[in-house]
């Protein structure tokens, strides 16, 4: 009898730990999956940096090309009135 009793507890115990290593398996497995998911979302945030950086990169050198763009628009500008003096003066002259 007594050793039906501790077969029975010692049954008992091993089910126990059968179903606390299931649940450390499923754990580590989500635990995995996480850390998968993880690792792509981490690469995806450095691809998306190194995007920004590089339209930011972009934007600047519009910016600059802009400001270049003006400065030669302000010298034609400049240039069609010294242009448009001399033709009035080469028509005075006339």
């Amino acid at each position: 009898m007594q050793n039906s009793i501790e077969l029975e507890a010692l049954k008992t115990k091993f089910n126990y730990c059968q179903e606390r290593a299931d649940m450390s398996s499923k754990t580590q497995v989500e635990l995995d999956n996480r850390i998968v998911q993880y690792e792509r979302l981490y690469k995806k945030h450095v691809m998306l940096e190194s995007e920004l950086a590089e339209a930011k990169s972009k934007v600047k050198v519009v910016g600059v090309f802009k400001i270049n763009l003006d400065k030669m628009g302000n010298k034609v500008n400049l240039l069609e009135k010294k242009l448009d003096e001399e033709n009035a003066k080469a028509n005075h002259l006339k």
